[in-house]
């Protein structure tokens, strides 16, 4: 909406352009830089501030201290303390607010999503950290532990690793060298005065851009960020610039990596190149989007590198920075004995490259890709907000305006010169993975009945005080949703089950579908599932398996297929005019997938590999481990190893693949959601043509047998060595389901026992108190059809795994033995509905709720009953579901790790 010039005077802000729908404003008092993007398809919307410092601002000695400074973001003001019950994430938690931060070279940014009625809670408190952030000691303690576990998590990380190695030796002079988390004996050692000193600096309002993306009235918005931000000065220094500059490069340089337990080689090849804002960054764009990925399968990496099973996985990138940065391609590869081989494929593509270009088709194709990419990304306002954001670090937000443009132009000269001039083996660092020794350590897990006591085992827990019923809490005064009225229910002749939910002028349509082909039906071959819905795409009769690929390009979205316990889901977003198409498609691909011996031959080869990579993986064995200790073999959620899955992968057969798809594909186990801007008569016509004729059995019954409740508490210690942080799995068997009348109950309790880890119970003590962990969470792993576990899962540092465990002990314990407070649950309950309300906020999001819903057989009529299932809890209510389910004396603990 057009702001007129005396409602602008009014508030004191100056109009400063407007193009493609992005309205730009400077208040006028202290230089702040407002975006409008307005998009009025759901009632949320976002805001997102920019400040222009990250971590090339910083020098060794205090690297990572701008990702240290955005943790200490989320600490006190002088307005807002969470020792008062309003902090931060005090005031968002009965939103529902989506919200998050990150750091990155050039900019260090801040997103809070929320129902639209608490926009002007997102500004205020944005507003207020800008100026009145109280950086405190204790509080600085606490978190470098936490910064620290972040840190070892990414060592755990082998592609994180690789990376900062690279950009290591890549970069000698310019900063880009340091990672951006910082340096380990930084961040241990950076004093509180360094971060305080980056704060005075950089976080002023003419140093911001602040992104308001949503559902909003434009002068209501502007008058919004004027009460929040109007009364802030502008800062009166200069901003420091970064001056130095990387040398040229002359001559390769390389790196080897030895890691123990990597069974699957790694490879990354960097080749400096200039900056986002340089005319030469379109040209080196379209490079990377053609050389493409392993999930792309008209890519030209995917056809040397993937098709002859020389790599598992494989990617290209150029880095959009606003100094030179890196043109990078990452591989896993198939082996030690063929990283030489990887290499040579690499050069010989970008030889052609330089050479012959590309031919005229192919270029229209990864153009038009190109653009379907844009139009996904801008259907949500959240993602869109992130974009604008980058591209005013970078550049200036016109940079994202133009990109498709600017990348259109790019022609054949182009591509052949900035191949010819940058990715040269002499402009090239390169990393690789060195074979590390045979002898392996191996793994012995020891069961104990109870916890391993540690030197500090007599320290007294001090838990913090549950938030009380005076403090301010903000539960969002939000409408109720009405969808349920405007969704098209049906079932074709077959039993297929469809939902349809038009949402006109949003330009996209999403499709959800999920088909009752599970692992939980895999009979003797605990691989037939997955390898089944892994065949799909790989060709069907009349199309092979590139033909598919070129179509879904066309089409502007991928279709991948993901499995669980139960289903086989799938989820595509595209434009608009492709729904023909894309269910044209779907519709061959679901019903006749031609399975060629070929095609399994090199799925089972990709999935011994996949299972051979997580064989030390600390997150992939704790949770196998979990899965075994709660279940008995055959059950539901018991977990295969990664050995027995290799065996059976190794074994599949054609015979069976086909069996199990005539089995369960079938239409009366399938549903199928579609949401966006269609007409529903069109779409039905559509599904008559496509699925009509589609026949099959009956889909099988879900049975669930009961978990059984471990005999007594007790420990699983795995032994994993090379690993830099440990990783922890407590977990018990539940019977509960969605459908169950104290569902709502126990997800409240769940919800303020570890939902969030910045606010609820077990984060604020493990994490903000006592500095343990960078994440912790508490969940309800699948409430479908009932009996999956209860699971608390965080990793810690391998020196405080006995004081985590007890904290989380104590955090828990008091939880059951006290309840609920009446601030939690009304907290949680806004939360939660919140979090549903801005879920919905884009197509994806609606038909994936439609689908995943009509799946377990819920009414159409629940889709709006949310609000009143939440609010109507009572306390009695919540206590007694958590002592019910969440049986913390009957736990299983798994700590994986050093």
């Amino acid at each position: 909406m057009k702001v007129t010039s005396e409602a602008l005077k009014r508030l004191g802000v100056s109009f400063v352009r407007e193009t493609s729908g992005i309205a730009e404003y400077t208040l006028t008092s202290n230089g702040l830089k407002i975006l409008l993007l307005e998009h009025h398809l759901a009632p949320v919307v976002t805001t997102t501030i920019m400040y222009r410092v990250g971590s090339r601002n910083e020098a060794v000695g205090f690297t990572g201290s701008t990702h240290f400074l955005e943790h200490m973001m989320f600490k006190s003001t002088n307005d807002h303390d969470s020792a008062r019950g309003n902090g931060f994430v005090d005031m968002l938690k009965p939103t529902g607010a989506d919200y998050n931060a990150y750091t990155g070279a050039d900019s260090t940014s801040y997103v809070i999503c929320l129902p639209r009625e608490k926009l002007g809670l997102a500004l205020a408190l944005e507003a207020d950290r800008m100026r009145n952030l109280k950086l405190k000691d204790d509080e600085r303690e606490s978190e470098m532990t936490v910064v620290r576990n972040e840190f070892e998590i990414g060592e755990n990380d082998i592609d994180d690793v690789m990376y900062k190695q690279l950009m290591a030796i890549a970069y000698a002079e310019h900063p880009y060298h340091h990672p951006i988390i910082g340096w380990r004996d930084d961040v241990e050692q950076v004093p509180l005065s360094r971060m305080q000193e980056f704060y005075d600096t950089f976080y002023h309002p003419n140093n911001a851009t602040l992104v308001i993306a949503g559902d909003f009235d434009a002068e209501q918005a502007l008058s919004l960020v004027r009460d929040s931000f109007g009364k802030i000065p502008r800062a009166t220094h200069p901003f420091p610039t970064v001056y130095t500059r990387e040398p040229k490069q002359t001559g390769a340089r390389s790196f080897e990596l030895k890691r123990e337990g990597m069974d699957n080689p790694k490879l990354v090849i960097g080749f400096p190149t200039p900056a986002a804002s340089h005319p030469d960054h379109h040209a080196l764009a379209l490079v990377a989007d053609l050389l493409g990925s392993d999930s792309q399968t008209t890519s030209r990496l995917h056809a040397a590198l993937i098709e002859p099973q020389l790599a598992l996985e494989c990617s290209s990138h150029v880095a959009a920075s606003r100094d030179p940065d890196l043109f990078m391609l990452s591989v896993t590869v198939n082996g030690y004995d063929k990283i030489k081989l990887v290499e040579k494929a690499i050069y010989a593509e970008l030889e052609r490259l330089k050479r012959r270009g590309v031919g005229q088709r192919e270029m229209a194709r990864v153009k038009q890709a190109n653009r379907n990419g844009t139009t996904l990304l801008r259907s949500d306002p959240m993602r869109h907000a992130e974009q604008i954001c980058e591209a005013e670090a970078i550049a200036d937000w016109t940079w994202a305006v133009e990109y498709d443009d600017k990348y259109d132009a790019v022609t054949n000269q182009d591509i052949m010169r900035v191949v010819r001039q940058y990715l040269t083996i002499d402009n090239s660092t390169t990393g690789r993975s060195a074979q590390p020794d045979k002898k392996r350590h191996k793994k012995t897990a020891v069961d104990t009945a109870s916890d391993t006591g540690d030197s500090n085992s007599s320290e007294e827990i001090e838990l913090p005080v549950p938030l009380q019923p005076e403090a301010a809490s903000t539960s969002a005064v939000v409408k109720p949703t009405a969808l349920a009225a405007k969704v098209e229910r049906f079932v074709l002749a077959n039993g297929l089950k469809v939902l349809i939910l038009p949402v006109p002028d949003s330009g996209v349509v999403s499709v959800s579908g999920a088909i009752r082909a599970g692992t939980s039906l895999a009979g003797t071959n605990c691989m037939a599932p997955e390898i089944t819905a892994k065949m799909l795409k790989a060709g069907a009769w009349g199309l092979n398996k590139r033909e598919i690929a070129t179509r879904l390009d066309s089409i502007g979205c991928d279709l991948s297929f993901s499995i669980d316990e139960f289903a086989v889901t799938f989820d595509s977003t595209f434009a608009a005019a492709a729904v023909t198409d894309y269910l044209t498609l779907l519709g061959t691909v679901l019903r006749q997938p031609r399975f060629a011996p070929s095609e399994l031959r090199r799925v089972k080869s990709d999935t011994e590999a996949e299972a051979r990579a997580n064989i030390g993986e600390s997150s992939t064995t704790a949770g196998i481990k979990i899965a075994q200790a709660l279940y008995p073999r055959n059950h539901v959620y018991y977990r295969q190893s990664l050995k027995t899955e290799q065996k059976h992968a190794k074994s599949t057969s054609i015979k069976e693949v086909r069996q199990f798809h005539a089995e369960h594909y079938v239409p009366r186990g399938t549903v199928l959601s579609i949401v966006g801007d269609v007409d529903p008569a069109s779409v039905k016509e559509t599904l008559n043509s496509v699925f009509g004729d589609w026949t099959g059995g009956k889909p099988a019954p879900v049975v669930v047998p009961p978990g059984e409740l471990p005999a007594q508490k007790r420990r699983i210690n795995v032994p994993l060595s090379g690993k830099s942080s440990v990783e922890i799995i407590i977990g018990v068997p539940v019977s509960l389901k969605k459908a169950d009348a104290d569902f709502s109950a126990a997800e409240i309790a769940n919800a303020a026992l570890g939902i969030d880890t910045l606010s609820s119970r077990l984060g604020v003590a493990v994490r903000t108190k006592y500095g343990l962990t960078y994440g912790i969470m508490s969940s309800f792993e699948d409430v479908r059809f009932g009996h999956a576990p209860w699971l608390i899962q965080f990793s810690v540092n391998p020196a405080n795994v006995e004081k985590a465990l007890r904290v989380v002990d104590a955090v828990v314990e008091n939880f059951l033995a006290e309840g609920i407070t009446e601030r939690e649950l009304k907290d949680e309950a806004g939360r939660l509905y919140g979090q549903y309300v801005v879920a919905l906020r884009t197509t994806a999001g609606l038909a994936a709720t439609l689908c995943a819903r009509e799946f377990r057989g819920a009414p159409l009529r629940d889709l709006d009953r949310e609000w009143k299932r939440l609010h109507s809890v009572t306390k009695a209510q919540v206590d007694e579901a958590m002592r019910k389910h969440l049986r913390y004396d009957r736990a299983v603990t798994v700590v994986v790790g050093k």
